[in-house]
């Protein structure tokens, strides 16, 4: 059974403001606390409709929905320092990064805005 990233509201730190979800388990390797989410799990099924790759697709989709949001993602990535300073409970989640840079390839390969073949 897969689980739901609980999406919650952070205005704390007005300069990194974002909804906000339970972050992947660097240690575990696992996205959204889905069991067998890692990218070397066998169920993992990357680019099927089945398996806990679309499951966390799906979840990757809603929850980076809003623009601002993915905004405010980016700018923590360029500026870790202030991200953690402000948010010392908290890491980059790197795992979730890979899901966003494997979505945003696979689709640039589908409708050929990564400019390639």
């Amino acid at each position: 059974p897969t689980s739901r990233a609980t999406r919650t509201s952070n205005t704390s730190h007005s300069n990194l403001s974002m909804t906000t979800y339970s972050c992947p388990n660097e240690t575990a390797k696992q996205i959204y606390s889905i069991n067998d989410s890692g990218w070397k799990s066998p169920k993992w099924n990357w680019g099927s409709a089945q398996g806990t790759g679309h499951d966390c697709a799906a979840i990757c989709r809603r929850r980076w929905d809003d623009q601002s949001d993915r905004r405010k993602m980016v700018q923590s990535l360029l500026t870790p320092a202030e991200f953690k300073a402000t948010r010392p409970e908290s890491e980059v989640p790197f795992e979730e990064i890979k899901l966003i840079l494997g979505l945003a390839w696979q689709r640039g390969r589908w409708d050929g805005s990564d400019g390639g073949p």
